[in-house]
């Protein structure tokens, strides 16, 4: 019997820890669970105010990150809303900073999926959201629920498919990333999106691992800001065919000819083994050092 004992406490512990790292039952403000706050005035050195990215030229985009990938991108009087994942969690990994303060039924002219994966197309979220046009990769939008399908304008998209959304123009870009929506299924394609305003040009990575499509998008689209993602990345030997680390986000950049970085994929979700406050750390940093300007257009400093 003491046996069974030891070995159903050993399993509680075991559970317990589990959760701890996680990160249930605990919230924080953005700024201790990202790291921010760890950063150096040296490291800050090359941090741009967001409205400083587009030197105030009129009708220039506007962009707010709400967490991991969600990005709200206001622009030519249009909105834009990109992976909206506005939940306290995403299946066992909650939300590791305070829940955005997203008012149900807020309005964007048009949400933009980039793959099927949890972290970026949450059912929850996209049934609060009030009724748009929901542009997704061809085929994933069998991942919808019926809510979603029967409440939004649902769009497949193909790569390099041109969108007119408003006064801007939406074009889904190749991502280094599955499409899946679990593992073991095949045939699904992840992707990016330019978007763009006459002269002016944003790229929106979405999930991607390092690959030729970033020098092929500076190439032919010349994006001057770039909101990447920096985070999921450990185990390296496991994760790099997956997603960026901060380093390389910053090797993308470069081969995007971008002017300016906005980071994006971390510090919301513990969906890997680095700690939390480790990407944005290594980013400012190797930011720094490349002497790359980077914006972080958080919500929660407007309050």
């Amino acid at each position: 019997m003491s046996g069974l004992w030891i070995g159903l406490v050993s399993g509680l512990l075991l559970l317990a820890a589990g959760l701890s790292w996680l990160g249930w039952g605990r919230s924080a403000n953005w700024r201790e669970v990202t790291g921010w706050k760890r950063l150096s005035e040296r490291s800050l050195e090359w941090f741009a105010e967001s409205g400083v990215a587009f030197a105030a030229e009129e009708m220039a985009p506007q962009l707010k990150w709400w967490g991991h990938a969600t990005v709200q991108v206001d622009w030519q009087g249009t909105t834009l809303l990109t992976d909206p994942v506005l939940s306290s969690r995403v299946k066992v990994a909650p939300r590791r900073f305070d829940d955005p303060r997203w008012e149900k039924g807020t309005a964007v002219d048009a949400i933009l999926l980039t793959h099927g994966h949890m972290d970026h197309l949450d059912n929850p979220s996209l049934e609060a959201l009030a009724p748009t046009k929901l542009l997704i990769p061809a085929g994933t939008e069998r991942f919808l629920s019926r809510a979603v399908r029967e409440q939004h304008d649902v769009v497949p998209v193909q790569l390099g498919e041109s969108q007119t959304i408003g006064a801007l123009e939406v074009i889904p870009v190749p991502a280094q990333h599955g499409g899946w929506r679990y593992p073991w299924q095949q045939g699904y394609f992840a992707c990016g999106y330019i978007v763009r305003a006459e002269v002016e040009t944003l790229y929106l990575a979405g999930d991607t691992a390092q690959g030729p499509h970033f020098q092929r998008i500076g190439e032919k689209f010349r994006p001057r800001l770039a909101v990447l993602p920096i985070g999921a990345y450990s185990p390296q030997c496991f994760l790099q065919k997956r997603h960026l680390n901060p380093e390389e986000a910053l090797d993308a950049a470069q081969a995007l000819g971008c002017d300016y970085v906005m980071p994006c994929h971390f510090g919301t979700f513990r969906l890997s083994l680095e700690p939390m406050h480790e990407p944005l750390g290594r980013f400012a940093k190797a930011a720094e050092s490349r002497r790359q300007k980077w914006i972080l257009p958080v919500p929660a400093e407007e309050s």
